[in-house]
């Protein structure tokens, strides 16, 4: 069984902007020459906080109007007045005013006319025609707001002075909704906070730059002088969200926040680390957990995690918010912590729901490489949807010495094999969408970048001649071996980053005897390992966090082929070794016969406090990190005989132990007795 769906590799980003606008209703002429208004306003509704205004919901603007021309150029008809809908639905205003003969009125509007978040509006309009808005804090109940803004020029009412004056409002502010699923069914995962840090709240809008027509040209970014940055929070308190396996908004009753269309400075962090003054992130609070075990957070604490945020039509860049855009965060409980976002994009109406993740197209041949079409055998003609999910499997070929261009993949949502011939110039293939794939076969001559099988239903990977890949990620899927032929043949593939085998549900982890493994990162955290032995290798990282069943680590070292101790190293070396979170631990052995050497830099075992028998025998280990509160006096005496280096001709030694706050408690060398001594 899966123990545990890792946060977050994806977080996809979908943007709408509003294009079908509604005619709302309002008065026509009455016929006196009065000055009457229509409105016109996009159609979706709903009735959370910060809904998408419609018909029914827009029942107030402010308006200005400049007369233009004539002996009164310059002067108010209206003046920041507040006009509201009647039962009737006409809009009132009191006094009426009337059509100056001869003249021309500049009107300039904006709603709700209640709204507290402009602080210079349109009344005593000066000539920049400027407005200054402060979009407030989500805590701050009710006061966020679906802020529009119109205008319509050199009317004059018509012939007769009957013509309406026709405000075409737009959504001033940028609109953002998260939603969030998870495939995991056996981990609960809630996400109890959401943070945009480090936004702009203040702006101004210069309303000689809103278009009079009924829709927006994009990009579309009228807003200057953006000031002040804030983090908008949606703090789910009491009641966190629940993932289900399919989309659905995280925000609860807040629904969606709105905030200044700015341009932003991404941020440049690890994910860990709080961003910088004026960069901008997301931050997510979440926990999972099963069976009372928290993978993620604590009972009473999240995890928590920041990404930063590209631009959706050029990844290079960071995102810039438009005015009138709808922004969808989606994110995806699936790989890894710590990897880059992804994201979707496509362009639809303002919506409540979650669009599809995928965009729907008539013709996908647009957003499939040439690599593929080809494989799948559509060198022309119009592919569609159908045409996708006909693809069981595809042959991926490069009879010529170039880059595999593996884009589009995430759409053939059906295939369940696939093999890569030929695959050089150091690519990224990334399969982690195609859920249905249990077989992946790499043969010929193979270099690629990061190669991401996580989160499908991978049993079998397959390697031919050499292979060399950056980094590897299966993840979350159902391979159950580790070093056999049939699945990862550690023989005919080379791994020069990251070998990522977390949550795959491994009892065990066979490694070859006789050969020598170099890889920079070996994951292998979250699964359900008892003994876990560790041959020959060269590894800067080995994390082994999280197995729960974990009660045996052994070290053994290759003493078939050597003839003598050379250096410390000489056989196993790894840089940091991390056992977070394994409180079953109970025995590491390291099995070494004076023929080789067997060094760990770092060995971090703080959550194991049963801990029974460390022997590095033979071996090394420069820095030992035990659990906070262990003191050399508890070495000594309680626990004496836990840490033991052997003495004579097998002795070992632990260089340097400390605990989890850095306390350091002594060192523990040969000829002492297995007396942990201060360190000189």
């Amino acid at each position: 069984m899966k123990k545990l769906f890792l946060f977050a590799s994806a977080i996809a980003l979908v943007f709408a902007s509003c294009s079908n606008d509604e005619d709302l209703g309002g008065s026509a002429g009455a016929g006196d020459g009065a000055i009457e208004f229509r409105t016109l306003m996009d159609k979706p509704s709903s009735n959370l906080r910060t809904a998408i205004t419609d018909e029914t919901s827009i029942l107030s603007f402010t308006l200005t109007g400049i007369r233009t021309g004539g002996d009164y150029n310059g002067e108010y008809l209206f003046n920041g007045e507040g006009i509201t809908r009647g039962e009737d639905g006409k809009w009132n205003y009191n006094p009426k005013r009337y059509w100056p003969k001869g003249e021309k009125i500049d009107f300039y509007a904006y709603s709700p006319s209640s709204s507290k978040n402009v602080t210079v509006g349109i009344t005593d309009y000066t000539s920049a025609k400027s407005i200054t808005y402060t979009v407030p804090q989500i805590s701050n109940k009710d006061a966020q707001e679906d802020f529009l803004v119109a205008r319509s020029m050199q009317q004059n009412g018509g012939t007769n002075g009957t013509d309406p004056v026709v405000l075409n409002f737009h959504h001033a502010l940028s609109r953002v909704m998260f939603f969030a699923r998870t495939t995991q069914e056996n981990v609960t995962y809630t996400i109890d906070k959401v943070e945009l840090v480090n936004l702009n709240e203040t702006g101004t809008l210069n309303l000689s730059g809103i278009p009079e027509e009924n829709s927006l040209t994009y990009p579309c970014q009228p807003w200057t002088d953006q000031s002040s940055f804030k983090t908008y929070a949606v703090d789910r308190g009491e009641s966190p969200a629940y993932l289900l396996n399919d989309y659905a908004s995280v925000l609860g009753q807040t629904n969606a926040v709105m905030v200044l269309p700015q341009a932003t400075t991404k941020y440049d962090g690890d994910g860990k680390t709080v961003p910088g003054t004026g960069k901008f992130a997301v931050k997510v609070s979440y926990k999972a957990f099963a069976g009372g075990i928290y993978y993620a957070g604590t009972a009473t604490k999240s995890a928590e995690k920041y990404f930063a945020v590209n631009d959706p039509s050029d990844v290079s860049e960071p995102i810039t918010f438009e005015m009138g855009r709808q922004y969808n965060f989606y994110l995806e409980f699936g790989d890894e912590v710590g990897k880059e976002i992804n994201f979707s994009v496509r362009v639809s109406n303002w919506t409540e729901n979650a669009p599809g993740y995928l965009p729907e197209l008539n013709d996908y041949r647009s957003v499939i490489s040439a690599d593929l079409l080809a494989a799948a055998g559509w060198l022309t003609g119009a592919v569609t949807k159908a045409d996708l999910l006909s693809k069981t499997s595809l042959t991926v070929k490069n009879s010529s010495v170039k880059t595999t261009d593996f884009t589009g993949l995430e759409y053939f949502e059906n295939i369940t094999k696939l093999t890569v011939e030929d695959a050089t110039g150091g690519s990224d293939l990334d399969a982690s969408k195609n859920a249905k794939l249990n077989t992946v076969e790499f043969y010929s001559t193979i270099n690629l970048g990061t190669v991401n099988l996580s989160n499908t239903a991978l049993t079998t990977l397959k390697f031919g001649s050499a292979a060399t890949i950056k980094n590897l990620d299966v993840s979350n899927t159902r391979i159950t071996e580790f070093g056999g032929t049939n699945k990862i043949n550690l023989a005919a593939v080379t791994i020069t980053g990251t070998l990522n085998m977390s949550n795959c549900g491994l009892t065990e982890v066979p490694m070859p005897n006789d050969a020598s493994i170099t890889i920079p990162e070996l994951n292998l955290s979250n699964n359900n390992i008892e003994t876990l032995t560790i041959r020959d290798c060269k590894i800067e990282t080995l994390n082994i966090e999280n197995n729960a069943k974990l009660t045996n680590l052994i070290f053994a070292a290759n003493t078939a082929k050597a003839s003598s101790y050379s250096k410390k190293g000489d056989k196993i070396e790894i840089s940091n070794v991390s056992a977070l979170g394994n409180k079953a631990l109970q025995k590491i052995e390291f099995e070494n016969s004076n023929y080789g050497g067997i060094l760990l830099k770092k060995l971090d075992i703080q959550d194991s406090k049963n801990i029974k028998a460390v022997n590095p025998r033979f071996s090394f280990i420069s820095e030992l990190v035990l659990w906070t509160g262990c003191t050399r006096d508890y070495l000594n005496g309680t626990g004496y005989g836990i840490l033991n280096v052997a003495s004579g001709s097998g002795a070992g030694e632990i260089s340097k132990i400390v605990t989890a706050d850095g306390t350091v408690i002594g060192q523990l060398l040969s000829g002492q007795e297995n007396k942990v001594t201060a360190i000189p």
